[in-house]
């Protein structure tokens, strides 16, 4: 059985998945539960909680547009976000936040495909120059299994610097588990 083809687009959207985001929602309602229950303040850690949650959408809406540089920016967004939340909470609020130390809704994935795809992206970028394996590097896109055909081109071509760069992202992607 062969697996789907998975291109840029669907390496963060699997990604975003790993993130739970469903998950992150329901934080902010145990949150407020926790707020009735204790003398502390709650918005400016539950603000954190929906600033990360919309780093998270904004990411996946600029992947779904092929803007991988600005996924990468909202991704990093997101990711500060829970690390303050992490850092920063008080101490009745540490039941809440431990799933966030316990890697439960780390956005770690999301992050690192979101990276990694706008490395690819720069990569195929520049091989999409106009040339006769311009074709090769714009199907990449859509199909990342296609980086180890674009390698192999490469090679053959007199591009042993390219070829070992595509070889090295066809790896990581594959590595990522994505």
């Amino acid at each position: 059985m062969s697996r789907a083809r998975q291109g840029l687009r669907e390496l963060i959207e699997s990604a975003y998945e790993r993130c739970a985001p469903a998950l992150w929602a329901e934080l902010v309602l145990e949150m407020y539960d926790v707020e009735a229950d204790s003398s502390g303040e709650l918005w400016p850690y539950t603000t954190r909680v929906e600033m990360a949650v919309s780093g998270m959408e904004e990411c996946l809406d600029s992947a779904r547009a092929a803007d991988y540089w600005q996924a990468l920016l909202f991704a990093r967004a997101a990711e500060d976000e829970a690390k303050y939340l992490i850092s920063s909470a008080p101490e009745w609020l540490e039941a809440c936040v431990g799933k966030l130390k316990a890697d439960r809704l780390a956005l770690a994935p999301l992050l690192e495909a979101c990276e990694l795809a706008d490395r690819i992206d720069g990569f195929l970028a520049v091989m999409e120059r106009p040339g006769p394996g311009r074709a090769l590097a714009v199907g990449c896109r859509d199909d990342l299994d296609g980086l180890l055909v674009l390698a192999d081109w490469c090679e053959e071509n007199g591009l042993p610097a390219a070829a070992r760069e595509a070889r090295h992202l066809a790896g990581l992607v594959r590595g990522g588990g994505w």
